[in-house]
């Protein structure tokens, strides 16, 4: 088995529109008000991933704890290549998992975020799309910029593939904060969605700019006369986007990254994109990725952003 690689991306586009922070942060006050209403009646809880030995135990795991009908939380969502749940379970019914022999382990579900450094250059470029719009700035200021990585990557060397209707045969998974689909230099065709996590809201509708950066850096339009040049700059790719962050873009389960993967995967990517991270290791996620990589897909993993 050989493990996974990890290769640091250049980030180096655009992004989309303001932060819906009242929203996101009610929804968050609600969902901290279930889980202490729980807390005070069964004692503390925390997210959890718990992987299952059989994939029956797994299913009458699931049927057993179903939250929605039995707390109020949110029930827990599948993790379908390793036989495993997530959710908030509270200590109590983390202990009588813990005793069971069907359980395999059971691990903390880790929070994952957007690097600072990144998030603050996608904002950057939004205000300058800001001006554009507003006409505070040229079109000659704007005119399409070709990024350092362009040529250190020697991207501009080659073009991708399409097969003899002209359709892409590389698809591109970005796990992200979701895109702006009417951003000016994102392609309109080859592009599908679907959101995972705690009413992230739509895909293709985020106010997030980091995603629409991320995807830009990837395939960025070059004759639109705007914005930067992406990676692979004529349409040619077929861009999948897995929304894992919400409007604010702050965080986000390791549990709802593996589930997107698992979904880049069954949607045929060969390439998976992840500008995000954490300090902690979570033995769910390698175990996914190293499938995932030993079947033949390309895992890229932001590094240094925070350094």
């Amino acid at each position: 088995m050989r493990p996974p690689k990890l290769i640091t991306v250049a980030t180096a586009c655009l992004a989309c529109s303001s932060c819906g922070f009242a929203a996101a942060e009610k929804t968050d006050r609600s969902l901290r008000k279930k889980k202490a209403a729980i807390s005070s009646a069964g004692g503390s809880g925390r997210d959890v991933i718990i992987k299952y030995k059989t994939e029956t135990g797994r299913y009458e795991a699931g049927r057993k704890h179903n939250h929605n009908g039995r707390n109020g939380i949110e029930r827990p969502h599948r993790l379908k290549r390793i036989k495993a749940l997530a959710g908030y379970y509270t200590e109590g019914e983390i202990a009588e998992l813990a005793a069971r022999p069907d359980i395999e382990y059971i691990e903390d579900d880790v929070t994952v975020r957007q690097p600072e450094r990144v998030r603050r250059r996608s904002e950057q470029f939004h205000s300058l799309r800001r001006g554009r719009r507003r006409g505070l700035l040229s079109d000659f200021i704007l005119q399409p910029m070709i990024p350092y990585g362009i040529n250190m990557t020697q991207a501009d060397r080659i073009a991708a593939k399409t097969d003899e209707n002209g359709n892409p045969i590389i698809s591109v998974c970005v796990i992200d904060s979701g895109l702006d689909d009417k951003h000016e230099d994102i392609q309109k065709r080859n592009v599908m969605g679907a959101s995972f996590g705690k009413k992230v809201g739509e895909w293709n509708q985020s106010m997030d700019p980091h995603g629409t950066h991320v995807a830009g850096t990837l395939a960025a339009l070059g004759e639109n006369r705007f914005g930067v040049v992406g990676v692979e700059s004529a349409g040619n790719l077929r861009l999948l986007i897995a929304r894992v962050f919400d409007d604010v873009g702050s965080e986000a389960k390791t549990s709802f990254i593996v589930e997107a993967a698992e979904w880049c995967a069954e949607q045929g990517a060969n390439v998976i994109n992840l500008s995000l991270g954490n300090l902690s290791k979570v033995k769910a996620e390698g175990e996914v990725m190293a499938d995932l990589w030993n079947e033949g897909m390309l895992i890229v993993a932001a590094a240094g952003n925070d350094a």
